[in-house]
């Protein structure tokens, strides 16, 4: 994996879609299976984990562990809570196509900061859905992470519909960006600008469940 010298050319742009190579991805589906309920949400849906690395080039240090927070300006539904969820496992932190992603992140974020040496936090999610049940990626509708910038690669899908993500201008219904983000495709989005959105997910049929796997990851230059 790496960064492309398109990406390491760009001016500030308000979202950028790049893509992984499908060996790296393959590498990364497998790590989603043992995800804990994410018990901050109602419903049975989001399964998730969160870690804090710090990187400075090619070097990964998995940071102590950290609650999670966003400010209620941003996240209407689930802001101005202290969430603590379990730790990204060793064996995808030890995977070196995962490390090479945070530093493909990593110098994007660097195109646009000259900070060498930086705090990215890292979300694993897999939303599911089933008959009964739809799954929701954001529930808290439209809404900001409170970061620099963020970086939502998809993972994984498997008999799913719906899953669309759009970004929106700061009056929160003018769409720059909307589409259905399909496995390898990295959105890196500048989180002061924009605000997004993913819409819930259903099931192709009703007799097999579906998922979408993501990892998500920040940048913010305000600790």
């Amino acid at each position: 994996m790496f960064i492309s010298d398109e990406v390491k050319n760009l001016c500030w742009k308000n979202y950028h879609l790049d893509r992984v190579e499908e060996k790296c991805l393959q590498n990364l589906q497998n790590k989603f299976d043992s995800l804990p309920l994410d018990r901050y949400i109602k419903g049975s849906y989001r399964y998730r984990r969160f870690s804090r690395f710090s990187v400075s080039g090619s070097n990964i240090t998995r940071l102590p562990h950290a609650n999670f927070y966003q400010n209620l300006n941003d996240n209407k539904l689930l802001g101005g809570i202290q969430r603590s969820y379990q730790e990204l496992k060793q064996d995808l932190v030890r995977e070196r196509d995962f490390v090479s992603l945070l530093i493909k992140f990593s110098s994007y974020c660097q195109t646009q900061s000259d900070i060498q040496s930086m705090e990215i936090g890292v979300h694993q999610i897999r939303i599911t859905c089933s008959s009964g049940q739809s799954g929701n990626p954001t529930p808290e509708g439209i809404h900001r992470d409170g970061v620099d910038t963020i970086g939502i690669l998809c993972v994984n899908q498997h008999e799913i519909k719906g899953g669309i993500t759009s970004l929106f201008y700061p009056d929160k219904e003018s769409l720059t960006f909307k589409s259905k983000l399909n496995p390898g495709e990295l959105l890196i989005v500048n989180d002061k600008q924009l605000w997004h959105y993913t819409s819930p997910i259903t099931p192709v049929t009703l007799s097999d469940p579906g998922f979408r796997d993501v990892l998500v990851m920040t940048y913010s230059s305000v600790s």
